[in-house]
């Protein structure tokens, strides 16, 4: 089952504070979906102005091994943004993911936290 799925861009990824820790910044094509995330160099696999498709999933997505980025990754808090919007704060072994959404496109509820899923990330 998908949480989320969407085509977008990558806007930016950029130096973060910790050495090899680069920060992605990734929007759906119709702005619905912002995601901000920790990527360790060695794991790359997109690159800034990249069209990508994200799938965060509660089952492991199809993707074509070293080529897409694919991660387990657990969804441990919802916030609300205002009335209409929230952050769901993901960690894949300690990098952090942010998903920036309203809140009728997102099937998850506190309650359910803290739950696995997969991130994929490919190129498209």
């Amino acid at each position: 089952m998908s949480i989320v799925e969407f085509k977008g861009k990558v806007e930016s990824i950029k130096p973060g504070e910790i050495p090899k820790i680069l920060i992605a910044n990734i929007i759906s094509n119709d702005n619905t979906y912002n995601i901000i995330m920790d990527v360790h160099e060695e794991v790359k696999t997109i690159d800034e102005g990249d069209n990508v498709e994200v799938i965060i999933s509660k089952n492991l997505p199809e993707y074509k091994k070293g080529i897409d980025f694919v991660a387990k990754a657990t969804a441990f808090l919802i916030k609300s943004i205002g009335k209409n919007a929230v952050k769901i704060l993901l960690s894949i072994g300690g990098l952090q993911v942010q998903l920036i959404a309203p809140k009728d496109k997102i099937p998850l509820d506190k309650d359910e936290l803290p739950v696995d899923v997969f991130i994929k990330i490919s190129k498209i």
